[in-house]
């Protein structure tokens, strides 16, 4: 890597660390991909501030492969201080405010080179010098003329030119050129879309030839070639592995004591008042309405079988979601010898038994394409499902048509009629995931048309939804929107009853390059280093819901039902982090503060088994299923069953809290969530088995105070229940047992059996006081406080 200052060239190797004064103008080049560079931008007033002498100095620091005592003391200080903003542990403002000063004072120390000036930094005309920088850097942009700027600051243009050169060390004209190259720099770092005459007008150059003479001076480069460089300034977490050489430095003064589950933490108290006789609002369990199994060809699969009996004896659910019902591993289409099309229901008679027998209605995805019908054997997948247009539209509809006719002939039109009917999510071609001469948006269209219509002819009561795509898409530019998703709908007469949305958090952009380019869409979903991008919106689905709730009002549909028909905490198959007990406080989270905005939230997925992925050796290994493949049961299955409990009507909540009411009962349910940092948090990325909190913002213990205003005084019993590190996550106690790689029958049983919440109940007797609970970062606890009955005996 090279970075150029002024006049000077370097090149750069691991862990170099080179300051440049304000105002220098600076430039990397021959920067490539796997190249990462920290950059510490420290404002001019903190500067002044650290230093009132500060404009007499210059700093010279170029620690090129420099090990001497002065440059690892620098190192030091500028890893802890990227180590603490990283972390974004809580109190880290006043680590990192120290740290800096420490850095500064290092510099100015070590690596300062004083010079003469006639006057003082107090005196009029270093405060005249002040104002017109600070006047210059808001300006910039306008006409601006040596006359023009000592007008405003009431001062000669004779004695503005000779105090700036004298305390700036450039002359008034070489700044304001400075800080226009700087701005022009940004431009092309941001990828702006404006061209190098426009950039160059409107950051203030009066003409293009005086803007390329300065450029050329200040980068030994044309504008033109700097930007084709590709240098872009993409403010994207880094890898562990590329951080190892930079946190070398770092004093390694923290234990594990500070991180493992039971370590010493501080705590802080939150004083909480509550009505108990408050009316409070309907809290309806869409969360237990649908569940999501990956296709269906693992229905049929012993393991996932047992897994949903579970599901339904312990939670309950009314729906099951499932792609793939057309794949040919389920053998419903054919054809003779003469092209007629033959179905065969044998195989969806045994998934759609088998629900019936546990309780579970289908939500039918119809996808995705059988090969037999398939334009081309276009497949994004390490399996067979094809995405693709048809040979022919009339078979097509012949499919529909005798599935669904055959549904009601099996299972009755009053069963059938609670089911959930959908075609192939829209996203596959609204963000360019096949290429169009697999399936075109107008081939989609006319496909999701025809299964409408079919669906609809058999009987009109029957719920059809979509377009089941990605929340991002309601953002981010795509092929097409949803909004034309709904135009196209109402043009056909084909109103959707439902809008399904997916609702990862997930940044678009890189989620559209990264599958596009890589043409594989579930080689994204395992790989835990294909790309990075989390979306770092701790709120996003309910930020995502508020935007479709805004398309719908405008489209006049602000009544249709929304289900969120896929959700999780993360979208990747081999993200770490789905494990750990992060997972459990965030679904927490989002069921309480988004279950009353939408008809359904369906969570992805029951199982860890899944044709789309290869199995690993060990049992955690990132997947997003709520079992283990050796039906382990996770932490969010806990959440699940916990939160079966609550009832329906919401009395309050705040920040990690809310208060339910069931009978006559009162219910807390306290989540402590705590996001990533910034180090690695917004990454997919492989790490070590055994270490996967690191990535967590670090968080002291709350304590909350609850008062009870209503609730009479009196004898209750008092339950709590809680999932945490120590309790209820099955990853951590697999981490206690050694993480082995292989589980027998018998360790698999003893993990399931040791990894249930932590339960306790007492008797209390409850007299307006305060009642106090404690709990840890990414912990979830349910507390219920129920009146004892007295029991009468009549004689």
């Amino acid at each position: 890597m090279t970075l150029l200052i002024q006049e000077e060239e370097l090149t750069l190797s691991a862990c170099d660390l080179v300051a440049i004064n304000p105002f220098e103008a600076f430039a990397v080049t021959a920067l490539t991909e796997d190249t990462h560079t920290i950059v510490l931008r420290i404002p001019v007033e903190i500067l002044q501030n650290a230093e009132s002498s500060y404009r007499l100095s210059n700093i010279s620091c170029r620690l090129l492969a420099d090990e001497s005592e002065q440059g690892c003391e620098m190192k030091r200080l500028f890893a802890e201080l990227f180590w603490h903003d990283a972390k974004n542990e809580a109190g880290a403002e006043i680590v990192i405010q120290s740290l800096l000063y420490q850095l500064l004072y290092c510099l100015m120390k070590n690596f300062s080179q004083k010079r003469d000036i006639p006057f003082s930094p107090g005196s009029k005309a270093f405060d005249r010098v002040k104002r017109a920088t600070k006047y210059l850097r808001e300006h910039f942009r306008e006409k601006l003329t040596l006359q023009s700027v000592a007008e405003t600051i009431d001062v000669t243009p004779g004695h503005l030119s000779r105090t700036f050169k004298e305390c700036m060390s450039v002359s008034f004209s070489e700044y304001l050129t400075q800080l226009r190259l700087q701005e022009v720099v940004r431009e092309f770092r941001q990828e702006s879309t404006k061209s190098i005459t426009e950039i160059a007008f409107d950051v203030g150059f009066g003409n293009i030839n005086s803007f390329y003479v300065a450029f050329h001076k200040a980068f030994h480069m044309t504008p033109s070639a700097f930007r084709s460089a590709g240098w872009r300034e993409k403010q994207q977490p880094f890898l562990l592995a590329e951080m190892k050489t930079l946190l070398q430095y770092r004093d390694n003064r923290e234990t594990k004591q500070d991180t493992e589950p039971g370590g010493k933490r501080g705590v802080y108290v939150l004083p909480v008042t509550v009505n108990a006789a408050a009316k409070g609002t309907a809290f309806p369990h869409t969360w237990q309405k649908i569940i999501n199994v990956g296709y269906a060809g693992e229905i049929i699969s012993a393991n996932v079988q047992r897994q949903l009996r579970i599901m339904q004896e312990s939670i309950g659910f009314t729906h099951l979601r499932f792609h793939g019902i057309l794949d040919d591993d389920i053998n419903i289409y054919n054809e003779d010898e003469n092209g007629k099309p033959v179905l065969y229901f044998t195989y969806l008679d045994m998934i759609l038994d088998f629900l019936d027998s546990i309780g579970l209605k289908p939500y039918l995805e119809l996808s995705f394409i059988p090969s037999k019908l398939a334009k081309t054997l276009h497949s994004p997948f390490a399996h067979r499902a094809y995405i693709s247009g048809v040979t022919s539209l009339e078979k097509w509809r012949y499919l529909i048509r005798g599935i669904v006719t055959h549904c009601v002939e099996r299972y009755g039109l009053g069963n059938v009629k609670q089911w959930y009917f959908s075609f192939l999510g829209f996203n596959w071609v609204q963000c360019g995931y096949v290429p169009e001469h697999a399936m075109s948006l107008d081939e989609y269209y006319e496909l999701y048309l025809a299964a409408y219509q079919e669906i609809k002819k058999v009987n009109p009561a029957f719920s059809v939804g979509g377009p089941a795509t990605d929340s991002f898409t309601l953002e981010e530019d795509t092929l097409a929107s949803i909004e034309e998703w709904l135009a196209v709908c109402a043009k056909h007469n084909c109103p959707p009853d439902f809008i399904a949305l997916h609702c990862y958090p997930v940044v678009g952009q890189d989620m559209m390059r990264s599958n596009r380019s890589n043409g594989k869409s579930n080689t994204m979903m395992m790989s835990s280093t294909a790309f990075t991008s989390r979306s770092e919106d701790e709120n996003y689905i309910a930020h995502h819901l508020k935007m479709l709730k805004q398309i719908l009002r405008k489209t006049g549909l602000s009544k249709t039902r929304i289900m969120i028909d896929e959700w999780n905490s993360s979208l990747w198959q081999r993200d770490p982090i789905s494990d750990t007990c992060f997972r459990s406080a965030c679904i927490a989270k989002n069921i309480i503060e988004n279950a009353a905005d939408v008809t359904a939230m369906a969570q992805a997925f029951v199982s860890d088994y899944s044709i789309e992925t290869y199995p690993e050796k060990e049992p955690f290994y990132g997947d997003i299923g709520i079992f283990t493949n050796n039906d382990v049961r996770k932490n969010v299955f806990y959440v699940y069953k916990l939160f079966s409990r609550l009832g329906n009507v919401k009395i309050a909540s705040g920040d990690g809290w809310a208060a339910f009411r069931r009978d006559r009962t009162i219910q807390l349910v306290l989540y402590y969530y705590c996001g990533y940092n910034r180090i690695l948090g917004y990454t997919v990325t492989d790490f070590a088995k055994s270490d996967r909190y690191f990535v967590f913002s670090e968080r002291e213990d709350k304590e909350y105070s609850f008062r009870f205003h209503g609730l009479e005084r009196g004898e209750y019993i008092l339950r709590v229940w809680r999932i945490n590190r120590g309790n209820g996550s099955a990853y951590d106690k697999w981490v206690q047992m050694g993480s082995p790689q292989n589980l027998t029958a018998e360790e698999i049983g003893y993990l399931d059996r040791i990894s249930e919440p932590a339960y306790y109940k007492r008797q209390i007797q409850y007299e307006d006081q305060a009642l106090p609970f404690t709990v840890q970062p990414h912990e979830v606890a349910l507390v219920e406080i129920e009146p004892v009955q007295v029991l009468k005996f009549i004689p």
